[in-house]
């Protein structure tokens, strides 16, 4: 982990001397064919389908490892607590150029504005063009988002993935112009989040991840079928590190270690079906938690106002 600190922190610093380009992006598909995700010096090969221990965490990218990224702020849609599970972190996701060039994107889950909507904090990788459209993608890719929460569906699925004309179009159609998102400051996120997370191995390269040992235990014992032990190999301190992402995972992974383990999972897609109308409930519970403690944030700063008056 202290390695890994310090090849990001000197990856901020380089970034300021240096402006190198983004590699390629290489979109490969587990569904269609044996998956290599080895990226070489000017190549990214990413499989847009996303495996459940994939979900809870930030594919470290060589992108993010050199620091040449660029985050932004988006709105997640409601109905894609669909696809929430108490550690679930991550969506996966596309930005793309007028001149056609890609760009991997990862929307990660965040806890709710003062407008009651939960946020995106979406890593893309590179630094494409502020006319750039960006739009996520639900599990198994049968449905587009904008960064802004509008819902499309992907009726040619097979053909999104495959042929990168009808991608890029269709994804430009539909997504949303990085311009029209807030920037986030690169180095404070990279130093207030990503610096104090775990690395978990994994057969697709390493994930940054808020949580700990015990935390993925409790997701393996809650989903024993995606066999996660087995899946991650532990490379961190195993905590579950305090930030603002860690807080809205926390809070998930709490409300469902209050129901006894009662909360078998039979998947993290749409096409999943729930074993019992009681996981629906705590999915509920855990966003109606969330919106409680805004407006309990929201009123505490408005007595402090009242009393400076």
């Amino acid at each position: 982990m202290k390695s890994l600190r310090a090849v990001l922190f000197l990856s901020i610093a380089l970034l300021f001397i240096s402006g190198c380009a983004a590699s390629k992006l290489e979109l490969v598909s587990s569904s269609m064919r044996p998956v290599s995700e080895v990226a070489s010096a000017d190549v990214q090969k990413i499989d847009l389908l996303l495996e459940p221990y994939e979900c809870v965490g930030l594919k470290l990218t060589p992108s993010i490892k050199k620091g040449e990224v660029t985050i932004y702020r988006g709105i997640m849609p409601d109905v894609l607590f669909g696809e929430f599970y108490p550690g679930r972190i991550r969506w996966n996701g596309i930005a793309v150029q007028e001149d056609g060039q890609e760009f991997f994107a990862q929307f990660l889950l965040s806890p709710p504005d003062w407008s009651g909507n939960f946020l995106w904090t979406i890593v893309v990788d590179g630094n494409p063009y502020s006319t750039a459209k960006v739009a996520v993608l639900s599990t198994l890719v049968e449905f587009l988002y904008s960064a802004t929460g509008e819902e499309f569906s992907i009726e040619k699925r097979k053909l999104l993935l495959d042929d990168e004309e009808f991608r890029r179009k269709f994804v430009s159609q539909r997504g949303t112009p990085l311009a029209d998102l807030k920037e986030i400051n690169k180095g404070e996120f990279y130093e207030k989040v990503l610096l104090r997370w775990n690395a978990w191995g994994t057969d697709k390269g390493k994930i940054l991840s808020p949580l700990g040992l015990d935390e993925v235990k409790e997701i393996a014992a809650i989903n024993p079928q995606y066999g996660f032990g087995q899946k991650l190999i532990a490379e961190g301190n195993f905590s579950l590190c305090a930030d603002y992402i860690a807080t809205a995972v926390g809070i998930g992974i709490d409300v469902f270690r209050a129901a006894n383990g009662n909360v078998p999972s039979a998947g993290w897609d749409f096409n999943s079906e729930f074993p019992n109308r009681r996981n629906m409930g705590l999915i509920i519970e855990y966003v109606s938690q969330m919106r409680k403690n805004l407006i309990a944030d929201i009123n505490r700063s408005n007595a402090l106002i009242g009393r400076r008056r």
